[in-house]
């Protein structure tokens, strides 16, 4: 079965950018790689389970020590964006 759409979709690209934005940036450039690493067992991709990946990538790679180093204040303003960001997601699954 065809694993549609690709990475490469402009839709599904912007997705990916959605939840990279608020990454440090050192991480940014390997998040897609693992989002692509979480999708590999999927037979088919759709935006659903890609924002399921991403919200699952942008989890391990927001930790408090991770943060904390960075800028204390970062982390609710990070989780602040992070609600807002699954929200939507969440509220349509109902």
């Amino acid at each position: 079965m065809p694993r549609s759409p690709s990475l490469y979709d402009p839709q599904v690209a912007e997705l990916i950018w959605n939840y990279v934005r608020p990454l440090l940036p050192g991480a940014r450039s390997a998040f897609p790689e693992k989002v692509d690493e979480l999708l590999r067992g999927e037979p088919e991709i759709g935006v659903g389970v890609v924002s399921r990946a991403c919200r699952e990538a942008q989890r391990m790679f927001v930790s408090q020590s991770s943060v904390r180093d960075h800028d204390s204040s970062v982390l609710p303003r990070m989780s602040a964006l992070m609600a807002a960001m699954v929200a939507p997601v969440e509220a349509s699954r109902t």
